[in-house]
């Protein structure tokens, strides 16, 4: 009888401790990543995130304002598609051709509505740098610039003096 005892004990911790508790092994990505959402951001853009990273670049993307069908550029960061929208008018639908996931499960063709108004650049660029030589004066500002004017004002003459 005490041999059955422990053959049952042993039997069971044997099974308890078996591969059935385990789980199944990881399955491989192989779904294209998912629309979250789309919506106006500031300095105009669009943004539509995704549920999973994707691939650095995307196929196209055009959007369709008063019947008229534009192609707009853009670029991928971590999660998201960021498109470049310089118009007044907002656009309700944008399409996205050729969106990888970072596994490269490709989506050939997504339509998105797009939510919110059109959020204009509001803020001035700064200058973040400037390089002055004999000839030349290099300005660096925040973001690009279509034109600029420039003003020198020589307010004071400065010059090198040698203390003897």
């Amino acid at each position: 009888m005490r041999i059955k005892l422990y053959i049952f004990i042993i039997a069971v911790i044997v099974f308890a401790s078996s591969c059935g508790k385990k789980l199944p092994p990881p399955s491989p990505d192989i779904f294209p990543a998912k629309i979250i959402s789309g919506y106006y951001i500031p300095n105009s853009q669009i943004r539509i995130d995704f549920n999973e990273n994707i691939d650095n670049t995307f196929d196209s993307a055009f959007f369709q304002i008063d019947s008229i069908r534009q192609k707009i550029e853009g670029y991928t960061k971590e999660k998201s598609v960021y498109l470049y929208y310089d118009f007044d008018k907002s656009a309700k639908l944008v399409d996205l051709f050729g969106v990888s996931d970072s596994k490269k499960n490709k989506r050939d063709y997504i339509s998105i509505q797009i939510k919110g108004t059109v959020q204009k650049d509001t803020m001035p660029p700064n200058i973040i740098k400037h390089i002055l030589s004999d000839s030349t004066l290099l300005i660096e500002f925040t973001e690009d610039i279509s034109s600029c004017s420039l003003f020198i004002y020589p307010n004071y003459i400065l010059y090198e003096y040698e203390i003897i």
